[in-house]
């Protein structure tokens, strides 16, 4: 991790080319509005991957009921 915070940060003045926004001298403001941005879109990554898991464990709690209700009735049929 470099000296400003960032883990993807290529280093300040260490002379290697990096493609990273954090690779450049930035100013305590300026590195603060870059990781609000990412903290915001992370954020939005959790709660859209939230709701993909809502909704797969909604369709596998169907398909649980629904196979418990067919072992239901064929329970009580052949009883």
């Amino acid at each position: 991790m470099c000296s400003c915070g960032l883990r993807s940060c290529g280093g300040h003045g260490s002379g290697t080319a990096v493609s990273s926004p954090y690779a450049a001298e930035c100013a305590p403001e300026e590195r603060a509005q870059r990781i609000a941005k990412a903290d915001r879109k992370q954020s939005t990554e959790v709660k859209e991957n939230w709701e993909q898991v809502k909704i797969r464990a909604s369709n596998w709690q169907k398909q649980v009921e629904k196979g418990v209700g067919e072992t239901s009735r064929t329970a009580e049929s052949s009883g």
